[in-house]
């Protein structure tokens, strides 16, 4: 259900995380997703994420803020100027929105929009409420 941004898989140990595969490949680039759902209905958003470049953890160069983007859904901003490393560091996290109503046309449409070096997302959940 994606569109742009390019497939990446990191090939680190991650067997020491809950639900480690998740965080095996990652979507970067500019890039949206646009999910079919149900209409009518309300939904929780889990978006995954884990900072596999930047950072001196990483073997990587930079640091915070090497890595800012805005993640909006059906024209709300969900995160504006997300920072991965800032809120998690090399951790794996997971931010949760509820109450996500679909567009008319039964569609959860997820924009990541770069601000400083492109978006990165590991794994997306939609649950219905």
């Amino acid at each position: 259900y994606f569109m742009g941004g390019r497939l990446s898989s990191f090939p680190g140990d991650l067997s020491k995380f809950a639900d480690g595969r998740l965080y095996e490949w990652q979507r970067l680039g500019h890039f949206h997703y646009v999910v079919p759902v149900a209409t009518g209905g309300k939904y929780t958003l889990k978006l995954y994420f884990m900072e596999h470049w930047f950072g001196v953890q990483n073997g990587g160069i930079g640091g915070v803020g090497s890595r800012v983007f805005d993640v909006s859904c059906n024209g709300s901003m969900l995160l504006k100027r997300f920072d991965i490393l800032r809120e998690a560091g090399s951790e794996p996290l997971i931010k949760t929105f509820q109450h996500i109503e679909p567009t008319p046309q039964g569609k959860i449409e997820i924009y990541f929009t770069p601000a400083v070096n492109y978006p990165s997302i590991n794994a997306i959940e939609v649950i219905p409420e």
